[in-house]
């Protein structure tokens, strides 16, 4: 068995969920359900047209949280 594991992070913002790679190097996200990438840049870049309210800079509307409470894809589940 070969594990790995990944750290995304776009402009000091990590990207937090389940991210996914298959055997043949295709990265999928939860968040974007049914569509692979290519690459995991492929995906952050669609990940920031998807949600860029989540990708603005620290201390910037949608940025990083002092508290890790809110960020890159961010989603409540009631």
């Amino acid at each position: 068995m070969v594990r790995t594991t990944y750290s995304i992070e776009v402009d000091g913002n990590v990207i937090k969920g389940h991210v996914g790679v298959t055997n043949d190097g295709q990265v999928h996200y939860h968040a974007i359900p049914n569509i692979a990438f290519a690459s995991a840049v492929e995906m952050a870049e669609k990940l920031v047209d998807a949600f860029p309210d989540d990708f603005g800079s620290p201390g910037e509307p949608g940025g990083s949280q002092p508290d890790g409470s809110h960020g890159p894809a961010h989603q409540h589940h009631d």
